[in-house]
């Protein structure tokens, strides 16, 4: 069996409808469609057994818990190759099948491509500066490749608590990979960050620069912002790579890179929450707090300027510690390479 397809689902129908259209145009790619859903109330479940036809459907269920349900039913799977169709979130044909190609030609474990950003009030979005299309605009990428373990360590460390991944709904796993490297839980949603921190040093990443799958902004993405959990959930984030980095030790990493990736944890976990995350969930607080568009609100108004503000400071490194820049120019004069194979040896602060 080349291909299973985990779709997790929670009171989510009214997503439904484009999306069993969008999967029934490539599900006979499938040689298995899993549905994990959390005992939904709105038809979900119905709906998916009316409209979805496959002659090897799974309907799982189980208890709520967005990376549990994610892991009971990749666990079930048996494909070579695993993708989670997240409901919303859709992709075409052509784009599964170079995604299939990109892994086994490039002997992946994770194949990760950028998604083309939609929302469920616009037809269309900006593309938005995620960690994936930093690192594709980074390298330069034109065409499929593989970067090494170190250089996505790093963007991923300087990320959270934003995750290297992108969206799942664009990437592929390896199911022997992904089988026996579950999603790390108890970091709420962000279990797609930590799971990068986790295991990119046993992991072969393959990014392509081609989008052909629909991001798709909803309601239910917009997940109420709560200072005190996210700092902790973004401490604990930055745990497991501090884990990692004393497992690699210096024979991967080099002690100088160790080491400054260590005291780069620290201090981060000694700053409030971030600016941009507060700056974002204030503006979004505004606009649900007024029966009136933003635009026609002082409040509105304060909290976009400040949005923009913040997102302009992160951009140009105001924001950022020197610790934080430290690491980039690591990145950016190439020290920590993005080539696998120029990254044959741990990288020395020397050098610079």
């Amino acid at each position: 069996m080349n291909l299973s397809v985990v779709i997790p689902t929670l009171n989510c129908s009214e997503l439904l409808g484009k999306h069993i259209e969008s999967l029934s145009a490539w599900s006979d790619l499938a040689g298995e469609i899993i549905v994990v859903d959390s005992h939904s109330d709105d038809g979900t479940v119905e709906l998916i057994r009316e409209r979805l036809k496959h002659p090897n459907l799974k309907i799982l269920s189980h208890p709520r818990g967005l990376y549990q349900s994610w892991n009971h039913a990749i666990q079930q799977t048996e494909g070579r190759w695993v993708y989670i169709s997240t409901a919303g979130d859709t992709i075409g044909r052509d784009q599964i099948t170079h995604l299939i190609t990109c892994g086994e030609t490039c002997a992946a474990d994770v194949v990760c491509s950028p998604p083309i950003f939609e929302s469920s009030d616009s037809p269309s979005l900006p593309v938005h500066e995620w960690p994936i299309t930093r690192i594709l605009a980074d390298t330069g990428l034109k065409e499929p490749v593989c970067l090494s373990s170190l250089y996505l360590f790093a963007h991923a460390l300087l990320q959270v608590p934003r995750s290297i991944l992108g969206s799942s709904a664009s990437n592929l796993y390896r199911g022997n990979h992904i089988r026996t490297r579950p999603f790390p839980l108890g970091f709420g949603v962000c279990g797609d960050t930590a799971w990068p921190l986790k295991y990119a040093f046993e992991t072969r990443f393959c990014f392509t620069p081609r989008a052909g799958s629909i991001f798709l902004f909803h309601e239910k993405v917009e997940q109420p912002f709560d200072n005190e959990r996210a700092e902790e959930h973004y401490s604990s984030i930055r745990s497991v790579g501090l884990e990692t980095i004393r497992s690699q030790g210096s024979e991967t990493m080099g002690a100088d890179i160790a080491d400054l990736f260590s005291r780069f944890i620290a201090h981060q976990n000694t700053l409030p929450i971030d600016p941009v995350a507060r700056a974002r969930a204030n503006f979004r607080k505004a606009k649900e707090a007024s029966i009136f568009p933003w635009f026609m609100t002082s409040n509105g108004w304060k909290y976009r300027r400040e949005k923009k503000e913040a997102i302009d400071k992160y951009r140009h490194g105001v924001a950022k510690s020197e610790l934080h820049l430290e690491i980039e120019k690591l990145l950016q004069t190439g020290l920590i390479s993005p080539n696998p194979y120029l990254q044959s040896e741990a990288p020395s602060l020397t050098q610079m």
